[in-house]
């Protein structure tokens, strides 16, 4: 016969124990979160900064003291061109009065090379013109101003120096008493050294452009001495 089912059996549990009720629709048990260790421990960034600055006032801002070449304004401004570089121009540990430098040249019309003055050591023989120059510049710091200066300067250096003329040569022809010309050119020449000296004015049209009027003087030795003078014209571009 089938068998009776038994009742339920009841929850057992300790005398005086509390059951919570179960989670109804849509509420959670609140449990306490972690913190988290994934997180960005270096920056990197882009950013702008604008500098706002009150500029005293100041007379003559660009003048310079002509030993030491420092700004003389209270306010100890420093003056620059357009493109950046200094203003007045200036070279730290430089005069602003004195020029050193070399030149390099070529000289025209000169005695022809390998004859016999050349031989015997009265001529260069090279159309090359070399010279090592040291100028002075009076005034106040001539070279950071324009206007005019008188200059000197001496220069010592390798060059040909020479003149000629020309001339008619007679001479008798072997076994005949008729003489008979012919046009020839009589030089004068020395060298391969020199020595040079002159002065004259100096017009500084900007800080970096100049014009020179000058009167110089050589002495030429090799094989003698030979004293030459003349004018002297020359345009100086300065970096």
């Amino acid at each position: 016969m089938p068998r009776t089912c038994a009742p339920p059996s009841k929850p057992r549990g300790r005398v005086g124990a509390r059951q919570e009720p179960a989670e109804s629709g849509g509420e959670r048990e609140k449990r306490p979160v972690a913190p988290s260790t994934a997180y960005a421990r270096w920056w990197f960034g882009v950013a702008g900064v604008i500098d706002f600055l009150s500029l005293p006032a100041a007379a003559d801002a660009c003048a310079l003291n002509t030993q030491t070449a420092a700004p003389v304004n209270s306010a100890g401004y420093y003056c620059t061109n357009p493109d950046g570089s200094d203003f007045p121009s200036r070279v730290s540990g430089a005069s602003p009065a004195i020029l050193l430098g070399a030149r390099l040249g070529y000289v025209i019309n000169t005695y022809p090379t390998g004859d016999a003055a050349v031989h015997e050591h009265h001529a260069f023989g090279s159309r090359v013109h070399f010279e090592a120059r040291g100028t002075y510049v009076f005034g106040d710091a001539p070279l950071t101003h324009e206007g005019f200066a008188p200059t000197v300067f001496v220069a010592a250096g390798m060059a040909e120096f020479d003149g000629h003329v020309a001339t008619i040569a007679s001479m008798n022809q072997k076994g005949s008493t008729v003489p008979y010309s012919q046009p020839v050119n009589a030089w004068l020449t020395n060298g391969p050294w020199f020595l040079a000296l002159g002065g004259g004015a100096r017009y500084q049209l900007s800080p970096r452009a100049a014009f020179n009027a000058l009167i110089r003087a050589n002495a030429a030795f090799g094989g003698g001495a030979l004293l030459t003078f003349g004018p002297e014209i020359a345009f100086q571009y300065g970096l």
